[in-house]
């Protein structure tokens, strides 16, 4: 139990995730379609789904987190927190596209 909790509240655990949300964040202002914006978030699905099976599931650190462990429940917040900047940013450039594409007809 003390190895899966280094392993999963360790900084790297959350550096490599936040980054893969903030390199996928980044890529949305460059797309110029839906479905570029489909692909961006499919490439970012694989990559967090390759850094579970490389550091361990983000399930093993939100159970530590609910069991009272503090610092992987500020891991958690900071993940989550690079998961709904992503998310809006992602929303926010769906109904631009939607928008752009309403005025034209």
């Amino acid at each position: 139990m003390a190895v899966l909790m280094l392993v999963a509240c360790s900084n790297e655990f959350v550096d490599k995730r936040i980054e893969a949300y903030s390199r996928a964040a980044s890529k949305i202002s460059d797309a110029t379609a839906s479905d570029e914006l489909v692909r961006i978030s499919y490439d970012l699905h694989y990559e967090l789904a390759a850094l579970d099976a490389e550091l361990g599931s983000l399930d093993s650190v939100a159970r530590l987190a609910s069991s009272g462990d503090e610092s992987c429940k500020e891991l958690i917040e900071a993940i989550d927190g690079a998961r709904r900047s992503f998310e809006d940013k992602l929303l926010q450039q769906e109904i631009g596209f939607y928008v752009s594409m309403g005025n034209k007809k």
